[in-house]
């Protein structure tokens, strides 16, 4: 059995369908701040960063129980008895950026504390939601289904900086 799969309770009759992706990405980033000092011990800041990278996805759709995958039956001659655990790796283009705002108060010649606003979006990625086949039988064609999912992260942050 694989660890994938350790957290699935029930007994023989429970099927499940498990998507696993796995994003690395290999590249460059680029990026800027500006510091503008308020007073002496208060600084603001702007930042951006993007980046392009070679994303090299991983992809693995499983169907079956916790120790035995299914098979495709007769309705899909073309997989008839073939088991679903579909492995499949693809290299894609991906880009990551990144805004952020925000200040400093330092409290003593050490230690700063900051705080701002950071949002971050990603394109060209796999995610495991994206990459459910609306047919079972997609699964074992042989694709990637997804790997042009894109999202964003924002929110703000409290930080400390100490430098010694």
């Amino acid at each position: 059995g694989s660890m994938l799969y350790d957290g699935f309770a029930g007994d023989i009759n429970d099927y499940f369908y498990n998507i696993d992706v796995q994003n690395d990405l290999l590249g460059y980033q680029f990026g800027a701040r500006a510091d503008y000092c308020v007073t002496c011990r208060v600084n603001v800041y702007a930042g951006a960063k993007f980046g392009l990278y070679g994303n090299d996805v991983d992809y693995r759709a499983r169907i079956g129980t916790r120790e035995v995958e299914a098979q495709a039956g007769a309705f899909y001659p073309t997989y008839a008895g073939q088991d679903i655990d579909i492995r499949r790796n693809e290299t894609v283009l991906s880009s990551l950026g990144e805004l952020d705002f925000g200040m400093g108060v330092r409290l003593t010649n050490c230690c700063t504390v900051t705080g701002g606003y950071r949002l971050l979006g990603v394109t060209g990625v796999a995610t495991s939601v994206g990459s459910i086949a609306e047919d079972p039988a997609n699964t074992a064609n042989g694709h990637l289904n997804c790997v042009n999912d894109s999202f964003a992260l924002q929110g703000g942050y409290l930080g400390l900086n100490y430098h010694w």
